[in-house]
């Protein structure tokens, strides 16, 4: 396998097309990448995070960013189940993600099951359009992963 860690692909105006073929061509064969940055693609929205999710739960990924990706609530949906014992961050901040399809509790779930998991994972989701309740669920869940350790 490949030597690399860590691979900057922010600002490239990825889409989803581009996105299924960097995880067949490049990502998939580099073994040892623990830390990948796609933020402020946003061209990639919920269907390039679609073609991503499978990647993400089969690799050794401690650091995943996709802010300012124009990501929507579906793409939620795509990561659950999809999130690696060993993800440390999951940056999701300034997407279009809203109460739409419970997002955020789609967040806080993936919080209570990453305590459950004894596993301190970290979800960035600010720049999103979620009430205040929602951020304040989301920040004690948070927390409550935080207190784990």
């Amino acid at each position: 396998g490949s030597r690399i860690t860590v691979l900057d692909l922010s600002q490239n105006l990825l889409d989803a097309g581009g996105m299924d073929m960097l995880m067949d061509g490049i990502v998939c064969l580099n073994d040892n990448l623990i830390e990948l940055d796609i933020s402020e693609n946003p061209l990639l929205q919920s269907a390039g995070v679609k073609e991503l999710a499978p990647f993400v739960l089969h690799s050794k990924l401690k650091v995943l960013h996709l802010s300012g990706c124009n990501i929507d609530s579906r793409g939620m949906h795509y990561l659950v189940g999809n999130i690696p014992r060993q993800l440390e961050l999951l940056n999701m901040r300034d997407n279009m993600m809203t109460e739409n399809l419970n997002a955020p509790v789609v967040i806080v779930n993936l919080l209570k099951a990453a305590k459950l998991r004894r596993q301190n994972l970290v979800i960035q989701s600010s720049g999103n359009s979620f009430s205040d309740t929602s951020r304040e669920n989301i920040i004690l869940a948070q927390m409550d992963v935080s207190n784990i350790l």
